[in-house]
C-alpha cells in the first residue's frame, strides 16, 4: 500500500470520527476530491479550514474542531499524493 492510500483512509476515518458533523455527506466528500482534481490538474489545491469551507453543520457545537481534523488530514493526504501523483491519479480513475 503506497503512501497515498494510508493517508486518503486516514481522512477517511476522520470523516468517520466527526460524521455527526456531516463530514461523510456529499459536500465535504466533493470538497476532497475537488482537491485531488485540483492536483492531478497540476494546480496547488487551497485546503479550507473552516466549518462553512467543509460545508459542515456549521451550527452545531464543535463544528470547528471538526473542521480542523479534516483540513489536518486533507494537508497529509494531498502531501503524499504530492510525492506519489501516480497513485492519486489512479485512485481518481477509480473512485470518481
Amino acid at each position: 500500500m503506497d503512501d497515498f492510500t494510508q493517508a486518503r483512509k486516514a481522512f477517511e476515518a476522520t470523516q468517520d470520527r466527526y460524521a455527526s458533523f456531516g463530514a461523510c455527506d456529499t459536500e465535504p466528500r466533493a470538497v476532497f476530491a475537488s482537491l485531488l482534481y485540483a492536483l492531478t490538474d497540476g494546480n496547488d489545491p487551497q485546503i479550507l479550514t473552516t466549518a462553512d469551507g467543509w460545508d459542515l453543520f456549521s451550527d452545531k457545537p464543535g463544528a470547528e474542531e471538526a473542521a480542523a481534523a479534516l483540513t489536518a488530514a486533507a494537508q497529509t493526504a494531498i502531501d503524499a499524493a504530492k510525492r506519489d501523483t501516480l497513485a492519486v491519479i489512479r485512485y481518481v480513475r477509480s473512485a470518481y
